[in-house]
């Protein structure tokens, strides 16, 4: 009896975990942090103060595969300070994934 619970538990552990992209599009949008831009100090600037939906469609675009935007998004948590937790982190990567790049998730 114990054996069919630990394979139903196991095959849906991925669905358990997998990251939320509408989670990630809520902390893209609205996360607010401090950065200057254009010379002014701001308290209020979001992901979207600096990136745009070109720097993401752009044939040279630095992410080459669905890794790589983890590790940008990543980049930017640390860069910008906003504390996101790994999970957040997954799921912001996630967004920018479904709306932009559309990479096999890895």
């Amino acid at each position: 009896m114990k054996i069919p619970t630990l394979i139903l538990t196991l095959a849906l552990t991925p669905f358990a975990f997998a990251a939320d992209a509408d989670s990630g599009m809520e902390l893209y949008e609205e996360t607010e942090f401090e950065k200057e831009i254009n010379g002014e100090m701001m308290n209020d600037a979001t992901c979207s103060s600096c990136h745009v939906p070109s720097d993401f469609t752009k044939a040279d675009r630095k992410a080459e595969n669905y890794r790589g935007v983890h590790w940008w998004v990543n980049a930017c948590n640390q860069a910008m300070n906003t504390a996101w937790f790994p999970e957040e982190v997954d799921d912001v990567t996630a967004y920018l994934n479904r709306e932009y790049y559309k990479f096999p998730e890895e």
